[in-house]
């Protein structure tokens, strides 16, 4: 008795499966036919007129006020930097003759 009834219940196990299985792929197929038929629908019609959107560089934002602030702000960084090279080589220059006197700064490379 519990061999029948074990492949009764094999069987609507099965038979579940199979129908959900065949139910899924049935439904994804369908939707997948709608998506062609969109896809392809978009495909026939013609794009729309290209004078309508302005190009890329008309749609550019200028910003005056905030390009002369960065140019200052790069020149003020650019200024100290500069001042700090050069304070390191007279720190450099007065290091060497402080330790080697007035013979040191004379015969140095980057005279």
């Amino acid at each position: 008795m519990s061999f029948v009834l074990s492949t009764v219940a094999g069987g609507l196990v099965a038979g579940g499966f199979y129908y959900s299985l065949s139910n899924l792929i049935l439904t994804r197929t369908e939707q997948h036919q709608k998506d062609l038929t969109v896809i392809s629908q978009r495909l026939i019609e013609p794009p729309p007129p290209a004078a309508l959107t302005p190009p890329a560089s008309a749609r550019i934002a200028r910003h005056d006020f905030s390009m002369l602030l960065k140019d200052k702000w790069n020149g003020s960084v650019a200024v100290m930097f500069y001042l700090a090279r050069e304070e390191c080589k007279r720190a450099d220059a007065w290091s060497r003759r402080l330790l080697y006197g007035d013979a040191g700064s004379k015969g140095g490379p980057d005279n």
